[in-house]
């Protein structure tokens, strides 16, 4: 029994590790782009997927017209 404890605790301590490393990076970001009066990109702060699809869907909207002048 003690042993399912720690494995569950090591599992729980290392997702607060992770959730508290995404907040860091993420008020860095917010941070550095703040001081440099810069709006944050759309890119880092929606973590809406369907604009990530949008976005790729536009990029290679472009890549076949630069594709295609070459």
């Amino acid at each position: 029994m003690d042993l399912i404890w720690k494995t569950r605790m090591e599992i729980l301590m290392k997702k607060k590790r992770i959730i508290e490393t995404k907040e860091i990076i993420d008020k860095s970001i917010w941070d550095w782009y703040f001081e440099r009066g810069m709006q944050v990109p759309n890119w880092r702060m929606n973590k809406d997927p369907q604009w990530w699809v949008e976005y790729l869907n536009e990029i290679d909207g472009k890549n076949d017209i630069i594709d295609d002048t070459l």
